[in-house]
């Protein structure tokens, strides 16, 4: 009896645990979240206007270096100092150019008292030649003498002038009228020949200076009008190509140009300001149209630049693209979707490939 007890007491823990196993099972998997996005298909225009960047310069700028030597004695100006043109700027130490100087000038002093006797000398034997006490020879002689000394004069004379001339170097004044925008250097260091010591721009006339792409340099000219916004300044205005550079080989296939900026908007303006430079391109491509999507969508990796797609299935695709022209808000795309493609407009950051979506 007490056996039929235990049997049956292990048959009730056996049957428990089976119906906990049962209960235990997994559960079904949750139906799959979505997320709701908005596309649209990539726009197409016969025409649109390009957007390069650009800076503002000062129509005349110079890059101040010394030709010699020595360490920097004094420096007479600060940045944002007004100098006028021939202004002393800079003074190197001179003492080694100056000994140098005293050297040539002690030369000179002997030349030219060797050239005073050989002089004499000369004189004295052309006397006695016309007396008949003196030779043709020796009076050639005294005539060589006398040239070798004025040779010897001419020679220590060009000496000093080379001396002062690098003497002048040491003290280096503003080539024009302007402003001190950088320096360089400072007071006890050494300079060096060809090294910068100080940036200066002219006052008052501005320009600024942009890139050309080479897809729309056959529709721009010199004379053109171009349209220039410079957020910093909150100011916006109309400019004139006044250079247009022939070539691009330096510049890595973009051409470099001039735009001329008018007094009275040059007031608000200052030196080193970004701008953005619209210029109107109504060239069609041969293709007929340009592909463009809005540049808000586009996705980067690395040095990779793409948009987020929805398939026919609506996963999310992420296609790599080949861009173009930058259009401002739009930029154009020249390989890597269809103009039926639905590009994903304004993209969260928690989109992923594969993943599933809503189009709104």
């Amino acid at each position: 009896m007490k056996k039929m007890k235990i049997t049956a007491a292990m048959f009730a823990a056996t049957a428990l645990v089976f119906a906990s196993s049962c209960t235990d099972k997994p559960k079904q998997t949750e139906k799959e979240t979505t997320e709701t996005v908005e596309v649209y298909n990539p726009s197409r225009s016969e025409g649109m206007n390009i957007v390069t960047s650009g800076r503002i310069t000062a129509e005349n700028n110079a890059v101040i270096a010394t030709r010699v030597m020595g360490f920097v004695d004094k420096i007479y100006v600060k940045e944002g100092d007004k100098v006028a043109k021939g202004q002393l700027l800079i003074t190197i130490n001179s003492s080694d150019i100056a000994a140098q100087r005293a050297k040539a000038q002690a030369a000179l002093n002997s030349a030219q008292a060797a050239y005073q006797m050989a002089e004499r000398d000369y004189n004295r034997y052309n006397n006695l030649y016309q007396q008949g006490s003196a030779s043709a020879k020796e009076l050639e002689r005294m005539q060589v003498g006398k040239t070798t000394a004025a040779s010897q004069v001419e020679m220590a004379r060009q000496s000093l002038r080379e001396i002062a001339t690098m003497l002048s170097y040491t003290r280096i004044c503003a080539p024009f009228s302007g402003t001190v925008t950088q320096k360089m250097i400072d007071e006890g260091s050494t300079a060096n020949p060809g090294m910068p010591l100080m940036a200066i721009e002219q006052s008052g006339r501005l320009n600024v200076s942009a890139l050309i792409p080479e897809s729309v340099i056959g529709n721009v000219n010199e004379g053109d009008a171009v349209k220039v916004t410079v957020k910093s300044a909150g100011t916006e205005f109309t400019g004139q190509i006044t250079q247009l550079s022939p070539s691009a080989t330096m510049t890595g296939g973009q051409y470099s140009a001039k735009i001329s900026i008018s007094p009275d908007v040059a007031a608000r303006l200052k030196s080193g300001m970004y701008a953005g430079v619209v210029i109107n391109n109504d060239r069609k491509r041969e293709s007929g149209s340009v592909m463009t999507v809005e540049k808000s969508s586009i996705v980067k990796e690395g040095q990779l630049q793409g948009v987020y797609v929805v398939s026919p299935q609506n996963r999310i695709v992420l296609r790599w693209l080949r861009l173009g022209n930058d259009y401002g808000t739009h930029v154009e795309v020249i390989s890597g979707i269809s103009a039926k493609d639905k590009v994903v407009r304004n993209p969260a950051k928690s989109i992923k490939t594969g993943e599933k979506v809503n189009i709104k």
